[in-house]
């Protein structure tokens, strides 16, 4: 039985280059809004998507999510981590990174991996992934 780090990089190696990928989804937030907003609808849509058991549609706004969070000022991130809980926070700021670093063309072409695998990976696996050199 794999283990969840073999399992979420058997998903980022393993993609099929003949996979039919559609188009990615677009980040639900206007730049120009403030930090806040963009959390607060970019949040939502996330958990639109979880309700509804689409697993593309959350890795795409975990990305997004944790997109916004890592690239605020750290005055603002207080007050926008404080509409999140601490669960959401770690998962879409660690699905952020992992595709900033694989590319988030490999969203579209995942077939099991989500955002509570990307959240259950042990520190040092989290590690391993986005230090990977491929």
């Amino acid at each position: 039985m794999a283990n969840l780090y073999e399992k979420v990089m058997a998903e980022l190696l393993g993609h099929n280059e003949n996979n039919i990928i559609s188009d990615h989804i677009c980040a639900p937030y206007d730049p120009l809004q403030n930090y806040q907003a963009q959390v607060a609808i970019t949040y939502q849509s996330f958990l639109q998507s979880k309700r509804t058991g689409n697993q593309r549609a959350q890795l795409w706004y975990a990305y997004y999510l944790g997109k916004i969070l890592e690239n605020i000022p750290p005055e603002q991130r207080t007050a926008c981590i404080k509409q999140l809980i601490r669960y959401y926070t770690t998962a879409t700021v660690r699905t952020y990174y992992i595709f900033r670093k694989w590319g988030t063309s490999l969203i579209d072409k995942t077939t099991n991996l989500t955002v509570p695998m990307i959240y259950g990976l042990k520190k040092k696996d989290y590690q391993s992934i986005i230090n990977y050199l491929y």
